[in-house]
């Protein structure tokens, strides 16, 4: 195998783990089976997302499970949120009168359908009320109903 060029910091990293594990374990293992481990053993801890059980799961049916960021994504997340969070706000700020009219717009709009919608629903109620009232009484009038 290649020897890893210690210019690059992982690289560097990934020699020095290679080093160390051999120092300790000696000559029981190839060398390219400790940089394959080492480097197997990096990506996991550093660059794969972890994977758990949700919390609610209550033992039944399929055990569902909660994907998080890796240890690396998650660093990145936790600099990058107080920039973020840091430029939304000052868009909002910079936008405010537009994001008014945009949110008036959409609840004027979104009151014609939750009118339509209470509206169909009523209708919906009403049929059904008047089929179950029509199926009782042409029950009650074969004597099959009292």
């Amino acid at each position: 195998m290649a020897e890893l060029q210690p210019h690059n910091p992982l690289d560097a990293f990934k020699a020095a783990i290679q080093e160390k594990l051999r120092d300790n374990i000696g000559q029981m293992m190839p060398e390219e089976v400790l940089a394959g481990l080492v480097d197997k053993s990096i990506n996991e801890l550093f660059f794969t997302p972890k994977v758990s059980t949700a919390p609610n799961w209550n033992g039944y049916g399929t055990r569902p499970t909660v994907e998080h960021p890796s240890w690396f994504n998650q660093i990145v997340i936790d600099l990058l949120q107080p920039r973020l969070e840091r430029a939304a706000k000052d868009y909002i700020e910079r936008h405010s009168d537009d994001l008014d009219r945009m949110i008036a717009e959409a609840v004027e709009r979104d009151k014609l359908l939750v009118i339509f919608a209470q509206l169909l629903g009523d209708l919906v109620t009403q049929g059904m009320s008047l089929a179950a009232g029509n199926l009782l009484s042409d029950l009650q009038g074969r004597g099959l109903l009292r």
